[in-house]
């Protein structure tokens, strides 16, 4: 009986002597955990982040672990709440820390990704609104010629085409630094943004730089003080209720930004000097809409190629001395602005009067 008592105690020793050297389940260290994912062939194996929350897990109490699989629907500052963020306290300096460089190596791969992502992303824009904004440009004044669109909203929808392609051209910039260094459709996208971006900036450059540092004025006269008057353009359907009379504000003006604009003086009689200036009119294109002789007045209409818009044109001799003097007057109908075309358009009529014979 000793010897079986002995032998029952020998077995309890020998079993506590096993429970105290074997580890517990919650203490089996994260490197065997991590061996076993990683040692068996054609497993893939586990990512640093699950291994670290499982070593974590194994940690905390059943209590805890139960507590934070229910966190997701835990609210306020209860325990299970709090046991959620002393395990995520615990696995902040595991995962981000230099020691795991597989973890490391994760988080730069992860980081490269979402950059060459949100690079396609702004690629793709970018070559939308600038091919959008080319569209645009260009059915603007398809639009006005095709009678779809008036003057003005032509105008306005080739503005809109040119503000999406300096978004495009920007987008683009940026589209290829995000995306530098790698192949594909997305620098295909990028390029092609920027460079369609780009023409549409040059043509809103070309296009601007005429009226640069021009005041916004839109009727020149070589007479601020006594200008000619519009007759006939007053009784045309699109000037209705439209004040054509010259603003006194726009002397001073003028003045100031187109000194060059004066009266022109022929050594010629009046009646010679009017039949060489309809004369030169028709030479530059004008489309007479009334003449009057024996006033010396005549008006006319010039129309822009692009988006045909109608400027106004009103001549008047009188004599001068032994001589003539003639008058011109030319407003736009649209725009507070004309970018220079109406002082152009005096100068040019002015020289093929002093050409003409």
């Amino acid at each position: 009986m000793g010897h079986r008592a002995g032998s029952e105690g020998g077995g309890l020793n020998h079993h506590s002597r096993l429970g105290a050297t074997a580890p517990r389940p919650e203490e089996q260290p994260e490197n065997e955990d991590r061996s076993r994912s990683t040692s068996r062939p054609g497993v893939a194996p586990a990512h640093p982040y699950l291994v670290a929350t499982r070593a974590m897990l194994r940690a905390e109490p059943t209590r805890a672990r139960v507590g934070f699989a229910r966190s997701e629907g835990a609210t306020g500052n209860g325990p299970i709440r709090r046991t959620r963020h002393r395990i995520i306290r615990r696995l902040r300096p595991v995962i981000w820390s230099g020691s795991t460089r597989r973890g490391h190596a994760a988080v730069q791969e992860d980081l490269v990704q979402r950059t060459v992502h949100r690079g396609a992303l702004v690629a793709r824009l970018s070559a939308t609104l600038s091919t959008i904004g080319l569209l645009a440009a260009g059915a603007g004044p398809l639009a006005v010629h095709a009678g779809l669109f008036r003057p003005l909203r032509g105008l306005e929808v080739f503005l809109l085409g040119l503000l999406f392609g300096w978004l495009g051209f920007l987008l683009g910039g940026l589209a290829l630094f995000r995306t530098r260094g790698s192949k594909g459709i997305q620098r295909s996208r990028a390029w092609i943004g920027t460079c369609l971006g780009l023409l549409l900036v040059i043509v809103f450059w070309v296009a601007s730089s005429p009226g640069r540092g021009l005041p916004r004025i839109n009727d020149i006269t070589t007479d601020p003080d006594d200008p000619p008057a519009f007759a006939a353009a007053a009784r045309e359907p699109a000037n209705q209720g439209r004040d054509l009379s010259y603003p006194a504000s726009f002397a001073a003006e003028q003045r100031g930004s187109y000194p060059d604009v004066r009266p022109l003086l022929l050594p010629q009689p009046p009646e010679e000097a009017f039949v060489r200036a309809q004369r030169a009119a028709g030479q530059l294109g004008w489309k007479t809409t009334y003449s009057d002789p024996a006033a010396g007045v005549f008006e006319a209409q010039e129309v822009s190629p692009t988006f045909l818009f109608v400027d106004d044109i009103v001549v008047r001799v009188r004599p001068e001395g032994e001589g003539s003097r003639i008058d011109v007057r030319s407003k736009s109908r649209d725009g507070k602005g004309d970018q220079g075309v109406n002082a152009k358009r005096i100068r040019a009529f002015a020289q093929a009067v002093a050409e003409g014979k």
